[in-house]
Formats: C-alpha cells, sequence, structure tokens
C-alpha cells in the first residue's frame, strides 16, 4: 500500500509557495494534516563509521538531513523521523537564505553532527558595485559550526581555493580528519590532525595520509593502505596501535568499507565480492553480493546489509542533448537485504509499476526505513522515446523549488513518498 505525505516547512510561511514536484499519484490540495506514520526499529544503524562532506543525505539521531536546494544553493534541512516535520537548519523564519546574512549562505556540503549542529563547508564571493560594474571584494572559503537551536555559528576552518576532504571520524566534539595543507609546488604535504570543535585547536598526530574508517570503543580506526591501525581519540599523545596488519593490500580510491561495529566490510567498484575482516582479529572472509552495476555500496545496520540488485534495464531510447546513450538505460531494479553472514537473502522492494522509472540517488538508511532522493522518467506521448525535459528529479531542478523523499519500509516493503513543499501549513 502506497501513501503520499504533505510535510510542512515552517520556516518558510512568510515566502510564497511554489508548484509541487511530480509524484506517482495526485495529492489532493483540500487534504489537511499529516498521515505520517513512524515505527521504530530495534535494529540498530552503527553510529561509529566516517562520513563523508555531502549535499546528500545523512541519518543521524532520529533525523534525516538533505539539501533544501534554495537559491541555488545547499540549505541544509532536516526531517524529524518521530514528528515527520521539516525545517531548514537556518532557523530564522524571516530568511531567504540567499544572501551573505544567512547563516548558511554559500553551503556547498555539509556534515551533521550527532548533538544536532552540522559542520557547513561555505563558499562564495562578496561582492560591491564599482563604477566599472560589479566586482568581487572577497572570496570565502571555510567550514563553520552552525548550532541551528540557539543560531550560533563559529569558524572552524579557512582555507584557499584548494581544499583536500575525505572520511571523517567525530567522535563527541572531537573531529579526525586529514589536514589542508600544501607546498609551494602544489603537492598535499600534511597529516592526520584532530580538531577541537569547541575551541577550534588543531593538532597534527602523524605525518602522512591515512584512511579513516570509524571508531569503537572510544578509539579511532584507520589505514595507511597496507594494514589497519586504531588510536585513542582522547590521548593527550596519541601511538598507532596495529589491529590488523596486511589486510588491506594498498586501498584504491573507489574502495568503500562499512561496519556494524563487529566487522568490517570492503567493497569495490565493478566487484561482486565483499571482504568482511573481523575487528577482534579472527579470520577474514568473503560474501558474494549481486550488486548493481553501478552501485556497489552496503548499507548497514547491526542486523542487516542492504543493497541495490538486478539487472540493468532499457526504458526507451533516448533523444536527449548530451545524454551519453542513445537508450535510456536503469541500474538494479531492486532494493535487497542479507545477514551479515550472507544468509536470509530476500527482497525488500522492487521498482515497478508506477515505480518502474525511479532510481534513487542520495539513500540513507534509518533503523527500519531507506530514504532518498531520486530520479525518475516521465513519457508524455507513451511513444517509448525520452527527449529533453522527460528526466525529473525529486530535489529542485527542471523548474520547480519542492523537494520530494521516497521512503521504503524494509519490514513491509511499503514505499511512500514525501513531499515538501515551501509555504504550506
Amino acid at each position: 500500500m502506497k501513501k503520499l505525505f504533505l510535510v510542512s516547512l515552517a520556516a518558510l510561511l512568510l515566502l510564497p509557495s511554489c508548484a509541487e514536484s511530480p509524484a506517482p499519484s495526485a495529492y489532493d490540495p483540500g487534504e489537511t494534516g499529516s498521515d505520517w506514520v513512524y515505527l521504530p526499529s530495534d535494529d540498530r544503524v552503527y553510529e561509529g563509521s566516517c562520513r563523508n562532506f555531502s549535499s546528500g543525505l545523512q541519518a543521524v539521531g532520529d533525523y534525516v538531513y538533505f539539501d533544501g536546494g534554495w537559491g541555488g544553493y545547499v540549505v541544509p534541512a532536516r526531517l524529524n523521523c518521530t514528528t515527520g516535520n521539516v525545517t531548514w537548519l537556518c532557523s530564522d523564519p524571516l530568511c531567504a537564505h540567499d544572501t551573505p546574512e544567512c547563516s548558511l549562505y554559500g553551503t556547498r556540503d555539509f556534515l551533521a553532527l550527532d548533538d544536532g549542529s552540522i559542520l557547513a563547508l561555505r563558499q562564495y564571493a562578496v561582492t560591491e558595485m564599482t563604477l566599472s560594474g560589479l566586482e568581487v571584494a572577497d572570496r570565502v572559503h571555510e567550514i563553520v559550526r552552525f548550532e541551528p537551536d540557539t543560531r550560533r555559528r563559529s569558524v572552524v576552518e579557512e582555507f584557499g581555493d584548494r581544499l583536500s576532504l575525505g572520511p571523517e571520524v567525530i567522535v563527541g566534539n572531537l573531529r579526525f580528519c586529514n589536514s589542508n595543507v600544501y607546498d609551494e609546488e602544489g603537492s598535499w604535504v600534511g597529516g592526520l590532525e584532530r580538531m577541537d570543535l569547541s575551541s577550534g585547536k588543531t593538532e597534527q598526530l602523524f605525518e602522512g595520509w591515512y584512511t579513516l574508517l570509524f571508531h569503537r570503543d572510544g578509539r579511532v580506526w584507520v589505514s595507511d593502505g597496507v594494514g589497519f591501525f586504531s588510536f585513542e581519540a582522547e590521548a593527550d599523545s596519541p601511538v598507532l596501535r596495529l589491529e590488523l596488519e596486511g589486510k588491506s593490500a594498498i586501498l584504491p580510491e573507489h574502495t568503500r568499507f562499512a561496519t556494524e561495529g563487529t566487522n568490517l566490510y570492503i567493497t569495490e567498484h565493478e566487484n561482486n565480492t565483499v571482504r568482511v575482516l573481523p575487528l577482534d582479529g579472527g579470520e577474514e572472509r568473503s560474501l558474494t553480493i549481486d550488486f548493481a552495476d553501478y552501485n556497489y555500496i552496503l548499507y548497514m545496520t547491526e542486523n542487516w546489509l542492504y543493497y541495490f540488485s538486478g539487472e540493468t534495464t532499457v526504458l526507451g531510447k533516448a533523444r536527449v542533448g548530451g545524454y551519453a546513450s542513445d537508450r535510456v538505460e536503469l541500474y538494479g531494479t531492486e532494493f535487497r537485504r542479507c545477514r551479515p553472514d550472507g544468509s536470509e537473502d530476500e527482497r525488500v522492494f522492487r521498482f515497478e509499476g508506477e515505480y518502474a522509472s525511479f532510481r534513487p540517488i542520495d539513500v540513507a538508511v534509518a533503523g527500519r526505513y531507506l530514504f532518498c532522493t531520486y530520479s525518475w522518467w516521465e513519457d508524455p506521448d507513451g511513444d517509448g522515446v525520452y527527449r529533453d525535459g522527460d528526466n525529473r528529479y525529486s530535489f529542485p531542478v527542471n523548474g520547480h523549488d519542492n523537494c520530494s523523499l521516497l521512503r521504503i519500509d524494509c519490514e513491509t516493503g511499503e514505499a511512500e513518498i514525501i513531499t515538501i513543499r515551501e509555504g504550506t501549513k
């Protein structure tokens, strides 16, 4: 059974409403209130994983954070999974988010933290009017920490045009990442650093590049491309401790890591074999996962491994400018899950019927639910030929400012569209 929910952005009640995003079935504008239903899950999502700065979905605590897409910039918003309420993280109800006066203006990517604050990567130019016209006065490149409830903003890091961003681990109020240091020739010469987000104090812990993996029991796990190491997050002078020797086999850039706190799962692009490394030093094993092409990612909770699967399907002919193929091809049709040992492999959801042309873009798993932004294709005349403008997105493009999320209940397989529309109550 499919339901259609309408969720309001309370912070935009004073702004004009915009056209609703297309959805699989029509929304009745006479309908009032929200039919939001949330069922909590005992299936825990491991909270110690490393994460990247992103404008995509991020599930943290009771919230799913996403890109509100206002005025051509990333304006982070969050969905309360319990109540269904959605709010901008810039909590000023009068703010249009389109000038530097907005606390999050110029945000390109962000990272949601456990305490409800975010780290926002802001890049924009401040301009002034001169006799010869507009002239760039200053360029802002910074990472700020913003607390929505208090509107407190502090600059965490300032940088030039060049910035090294990779996986980050946040332990309480400590941020671990590779530093943003380059020599005169433009080569990276930094190391792994620790930053106190309260004071802004930064110290380099180790020279050279380390891939951050996760944290567990007060220790941060990293790899140097050969072995796996850990160190005490809060120690005055941390020391690397070898955990798994010679296990990583030189980590390529397209390698992905996931953990449920007991094992480390390693997947590589275009490879259906998943390496499973027990964190207690037990014997390595492997799983064979039938990943969909172009989506070799595990989304996990402590009891399940979720993934996209199925053959690439051809939707029809493509007559779209700049499209790489003369056919509209969609990757795997199924969202599946299995136990951490590979058993009980089962289908959770299949993209068929009114969802046949839908495919997820950014995905976040929160307990028993999968949330995603998505794209879909429309064929107005039904001739099987897709032209410019027929590819639609659930975030603000195609001439609309709304955002829709697809929510899949991983227990029942029910799919629901959450349409977030400005100016509604």
